[in-house]
């Protein structure tokens, strides 16, 4: 019983930060406009060629890949790296 209740608790402490981080981005991701950044990488997803040599060349395929599953609202455009944010807070 004392075991169980334990693990949880853990659970729950490696758990609260991630996704606290994921909340918060999610809440804010449309507090401020399209960043440049995001306007390139959205273009670089409408052209996909392996030539950009200034981005690693998943970017792109990823930018597209979250504007046919998701379109192309603020929220949307955020959420893969706020994942990879509360991903990273994880480790």
């Amino acid at each position: 019983m004392n075991d169980t209740r334990e693990r949880r608790r853990e659970a729950v402490g490696r758990w609260a930060l991630p996704l606290a981080t994921l909340a918060l981005m999610l809440v804010t991701a449309t507090g401020y406009g399209i960043f440049r950044d995001e306007l390139y990488y959205l273009s670089c997803s409408r052209r996909l060629a392996w030539g950009y040599v200034d981005q690693p060349p998943l970017v792109a395929l990823l930018a597209a890949l979250v504007r046919a599953v998701a379109g192309e609202s603020l929220v949307a455009l955020r959420a893969l790296p706020a994942a990879a944010l509360a991903a990273t807070v994880l480790l």
